[in-house]
């Protein structure tokens, strides 16, 4: 009883304070080994959209997402790139959620992809997408490009 209000007034104060918390708890899976399961309490954090497209555009310029690269590994150990256009546009939206922007996570069609970057694809296609005032773009992750997709009446 005692440990259950300690714990439960430390992860009431981390709230009030504005982390993320995680405390391991032990369990045992069903082979018999221990494995630790984390308990996470997550604060929601206000993003807000861009105020200019030229404050998009010098965000874009400065971040490194499009030089990150994803490898992955088979149970034979072989190495491999990873098909990383989903990493790298979570990654950027991550970067933007930083400074406190909001960026989503789209995933376009071939069709949608051409219509808005003029490009042909034959595969669905992760992108990146910010609101300015009543317009929406999309940020091709990998190479920086910057298009407007929607604009709202």
């Amino acid at each position: 009883m005692k440990k259950s209000v300690i714990l439960l007034v430390l992860a009431l104060l981390i709230f009030f304070l504005g982390t993320t918390w995680s405390s391991p708890s032990l369990a045992t899976s069903y082979d018999g080994a221990t494995r630790f399961v984390y308990y996470y309490i997550e604060v929601p954090v206000e993003l807000e959209d861009w105020e200019s497209l030229d404050e998009l555009k010098q965000f874009i310029k400065v971040d490194d997402s499009d030089h990150h690269v994803y490898l992955t590994a088979n149970s034979d150990g072989e190495i491999k790139l990873y098909d990383f256009c989903v990493s790298q546009a979570e990654h950027l939206r991550d970067e933007a959620a930083k400074v406190g922007k909001n960026l989503e996570v789209q995933v376009l069609s071939p069709q949608e992809y051409r219509r808005i970057f003029g490009s042909k694809l034959t595969y669905f296609h992760a992108v990146c997408m910010a609101r300015v005032d009543n317009l929406y773009f999309c940020i091709e992750v990998q190479n920086d490009i910057l298009k407007e997709a929607y604009k709202i009446p």
